[in-house]
């Protein structure tokens, strides 16, 4: 099972060590899983 996250053109996301890293425009947004 595949999770899918739509990303925007100036959206980035990076997953690392159960934590989910979410960029948007200047905003970064932390996720501990």
């Amino acid at each position: 099972m595949n999770n899918k996250l739509l990303v925007l053109p100036e959206m980035s996301y990076t997953l690392h060590d159960s934590l989910l890293t979410i960029q948007i425009g200047g905003t970064e947004i932390y996720c501990k899983l």
